[in-house]
């Protein structure tokens, strides 16, 4: 038993060290090993991390075949509203993608996952209608939608992601889903539905808000509320919802505005906006008695989507002249730890 167990920590980190790191940036800048995904899809294998260099903006479609790790630099739009890429198309089992700032992103295959991306527009399933397997988002911010097709609805685990948009079906399109500790914020002047088309799923612990200024309009927040729909829905915050009756465990606020539960100050990607006021009803609101919303639950909420552990310059101070024969330089180098 003990040559086995020794065996077996050998092979793994055999595995663990085979894996290489490699830099995607244009050729101006020093020491990248591609000038783009797609260049490096040849040469990677799967496991591989791709560090994405702080000046690499790609506005064509990038395809990645394998299953490798690709690192953004994390996102601040209020300085910058340039996506590092434009349309991501993940055609491989297993794909991660972290802190990424990326417009589009496709999915073709399964057991990918977005963590802590911002995506400017959508995330879809375009694969074939034989969908057999699920994709995780995670601690993302969107201002447009995640769905499936209406002929093969998706599989998603979608978990404390922001989804800020002035649009309806905001999710649509799925099955056997999970949509917990999130914030779903549209805009439905047309009775279609906030969450739109998703059955077999599990709505939980999350806050969604139809802004549209109609008070008729503020329970169209969740379409299949139908019991034969098979959807779990409970401990949710909403602005309304059409079936009361058979799922009671849900806060009803009867108001299209997110500022009676959110402090809304700031901008809407960072600060405390999403944050909970005080007397908010979902502040311990959740199924398990945390809050409700994206700073509860397995993985809490960041802002700018830092990727952890990874150090980052937050101030460079060089002087214009030396001082006695030296020039005192100070950098401030941070890590997101959390």
């Amino acid at each position: 038993m003990k040559k086995l167990f020794f065996t077996s920590i050998v092979l793994m980190l055999a595995i663990v060290a085979s894996a290489k790191s490699y830099k995607i940036g244009p050729s101006s800048v020093t020491g990248m090993d591609f000038a783009s995904i797609n260049a490096a899809m040849s040469s990677v294998s799967a496991g591989d991390t791709l560090l994405l260099d702080k000046a690499y903006k790609e506005t064509s479609e990038q395809t990645v075949t394998k299953a490798v790790v690709i690192i953004g630099n994390g996102f601040d739009t209020t300085t910058s509203t340039i996506a590092q890429v434009s349309t991501l198309s993940l055609k491989a089992d297993g794909i991660h993608v972290n802190s990424l700032y990326v417009t589009n992103v496709k999915f073709y295959n399964y057991d990918c996952r977005l963590y802590r991306c911002f995506v400017g527009s959508s995330a879809t399933w375009a694969g074939t209608s034989d969908v057999t397997g699920s994709n995780s988002i995670h601690s993302c911010y969107f201002t447009g939608t995640i769905s499936g097709k209406a002929s093969a609805k998706a599989i998603f685990d979608i978990q404390n992601t922001i989804l800020y948009t002035s649009t309806y079906n905001v999710i649509y399109n799925l099955i056997n889903s999970n949509i917990c500790h999130c914030v779903i914020v549209g805009n439905d002047e047309n009775a279609n539905y906030i969450i739109q088309n998703v059955t077999s799923s599990s709505i939980i612990d999350n806050i969604i808000v139809n802004t549209y200024n109609y008070s008729s309009y503020r329970s169209i927040t969740i379409s299949n509320y139908d019991v034969s729909s098979m959807n779990t829905i409970h401990h949710n915050v909403m602005s309304g919802f059409k079936n009361t009756t058979n799922y009671p465990l849900n806060y009803i606020t009867n108001s299209s505005s997110l500022s009676g539960i959110c402090k809304c100050t700031g901008t809407t990607v960072s600060g405390t906006y999403f944050e909970l006021k005080s007397d908010s009803p979902a502040v311990n609101y959740a199924s398990d008695g945390s809050d409700c919303g994206v700073y509860g639950g397995l993985y809490p909420y960041v802002d700018y989507g830092r990727p952890i552990y990874v150090p980052y310059f937050t101030n460079i101070n060089v002087p214009a002249k030396a001082t006695n024969g030296t020039l005192p330089i100070s950098v401030t180098v941070e890590v997101q730890n959390k």
